[in-house]
């Protein structure tokens, strides 16, 4: 699997740990994509040091430019901004075109900026997308993989297993009630933000290997455990076959 373009959405606690590691695989792996773009709008503060990946000197900057400055990498771009679904809709809108095959990582720690991404997603009509949505609490937590090809949604969508996602009892950050609800943000362990991050890149470097994807991994830090659901990772090319046959068999009225 090679994909157009990667989007990275949110480099703090989880995003922090994983860009590095993503696109020094990107940058040499045979099927890696360089063409990754960073966006956060949030700062890098003093009560980030405990758990994200940051130099010092950026102290008070934003985490999207700092990241791209960090790693130094040409052609990595950075969004010094917040997204909801129509700022999210103009930036792939200016990257890519509706069939390009994409990768969209929310690495956030709220669903309204998830759901956002994915009805960006759904409503415009991309047809060919993975997204890996990590999440955590102080020690445990997911990542879940929602996947389209050519149109047709390949497993679940993450609606139907996680209705809160669709209806957010949180906001995106950067608007009032967003700040006021970032005040209060759970305590995390650096071990679960890696582990996260770790549940990430196995997917995607599954993915660029053609081997396929686990549709979740949920993980227990403290416990060193790792429990991917179901217990086998989705075969790309048998799945993709029965999207396709579904495909030709809603266009075909002989079939």
């Amino acid at each position: 699997m090679k994909f157009d373009a990667v989007f990275v959405v949110g480099v703090g606690g989880t995003g922090s740990h994983l860009i590095g590691p993503l696109t020094q695989l990107m940058s040499y792996h045979p099927e890696g994509c360089t063409n990754i773009v960073v966006i956060d709008g949030d700062s890098y503060e003093d009560n980030n040091a405990n758990r994200q990946v940051f130099d010092a000197k950026h102290m008070g900057a934003n985490k999207a430019v700092a990241t791209v400055e960090r790693l130094g990498h040409p052609d990595m771009r950075a969004v010094a901004a917040y997204v909801d679904q129509e700022s999210f809709g103009k930036l792939l809108a200016s990257h890519v075109t509706k069939r390009s095959k994409i990768l969209v990582i929310t690495s956030v720690d709220n669903h309204a900026t998830r759901k956002a991404i994915i009805d960006c997603l759904d409503t415009q009509k991309y047809q060919n997308f993975f997204l890996l949505s990590p999440g955590n609490t102080f020690s445990t937590g997911q990542v879940i993989t929602y996947v389209k090809h050519k149109g047709r949604v390949v497993g679940n969508h993450p609606y139907e297993k996680y209705p809160e996602m669709q209806n957010p009892d949180d906001f995106i950050p950067g608007t009032v009630e967003g700040c006021a609800a970032m005040l209060s943000s759970t305590p995390q362990l650096i071990l679960a933000n890696m582990a996260a991050a770790w549940g990430c890149l196995a997917n995607v470097n599954s993915l660029l290997e053609d081997k396929g994807w686990f549709d979740e991994l949920h993980f227990d830090a403290l416990k060193s455990k790792i429990v991917p659901r179901p217990d086998k990772i989705k075969s790309l090319l048998v799945e993709f076959q029965k999207a396709e046959s579904i495909v030709k068999a809603s266009t075909n009225p002989h079939l």
